[in-house]
This record gives C-alpha cells, structure tokens and sequence, in this order.
C-alpha cells in the first residue's frame, strides 16, 4: 500500500503513542493474536494494526501528546525544528484516524 494524500493537522496521531512491533515475536509470546490482545487489553493497549505480509503490528496507547492544545493542534508547528522525526514521517502505515488527510491504496 502507498500513502497519498498530506497532513491536515488534526491532531489524531497526537492523541495516543504507538508502537511498532514485530508480529511473529507477539504471537510466540502469546500463542495467538487473540491472547496477545487480550493480555494488552487488560493494560489499556490495544492492538490497532497487523500486517502479516511485513511481521508487524502496532501497539496503541491512549496517551496524548504534550504538545497537543485544547484545539487539537502542536504548539510546535511554528517550530517544526524541535519536532521529533516520526511527526515529520506519520503515518508509516494505514491507522483508524478517519480525520486524518492521508490516505492509502
């Protein structure tokens, strides 16, 4: 898949950190996606994203960002300098943000 499309500054990927992880090493843990899920659960992560094809899936936890304002916008897109490299590169891969301006086919 390919992204298209450009940041309309949202600020849905502010809203919650995540976490790349490697597919194959959750489910030897785990056993199966379902227990792998249920174990995040039970700690308030979900698992939001797998992709069998590239031995990932995304850990999501519901921690904001705190350069998100009340208005859901960075206080540091005036200095975009100081942002952290993933802010200039996300999404890396399709999430559930609806309001998000990429998209990917």
């Amino acid at each position: 898949m390919k992204r298209s499309g450009e940041c309309v500054m949202c600020g849905g990927c502010c809203e919650s950190i995540r976490i790349t992880s490697v597919l194959s090493n959750l489910m030897s843990q785990h056993g199966s996606l379902d227990e792998a899920r249920a174990y995040y659960s039970f700690r308030g992560i979900e698992i939001s994203y797998v992709n069998e094809e590239t031995d990932t899936a995304c850990l999501e936890l519901n921690i904001p960002c705190d350069k998100l304002t009340a208005d859901k916008k960075c206080s540091l897109n005036d200095r975009p300098e100081q942002k952290p490299v993933i802010c200039h590169h996300y999404p890396w891969f399709q999430d559930n943000i609806e309001t998000c301006g990429y998209k990917w086919k």
